[in-house]
């Protein structure tokens, strides 16, 4: 739950809902592909449409990201182990 309190502690400080704050980092975080918004009431789908809105500052962002320990696995760790130079097939290089 550390992730739910951060997420409570900058939205105090930013003046926005949780969910807006939530949303803002996985919106422009690089680990996620997409994010699927919605909310039982019209209201919270309008709330959360607004998150798209403005810029989660970098040092929420990085606190954010700090909290979760995100492991990226495979293929990334083999990238980060062999580099992207090991990547290539000199067969296949001009």
């Amino acid at each position: 739950f550390a992730i739910i309190e951060e997420a409570c502690r900058i939205a105090k400080a930013t003046k926005k809902t949780p969910a807006q704050v939530a949303l803002a980092w996985l919106l422009r975080d690089k680990r996620v592909s997409s994010v699927i918004i919605g909310g039982r009431k019209p209201e919270q789908v309008k709330e959360n449409c607004l998150a798209g809105s403005w810029q989660l500052p970098r040092k929420y962002h990085e606190k954010l990201a700090g909290v979760t320990g995100f492991d990226p696995g495979y293929p990334q760790s083999w990238i980060d182990r062999f580099g992207m130079n090991n990547l290539r097939n000199p067969a296949i290089e001009q």
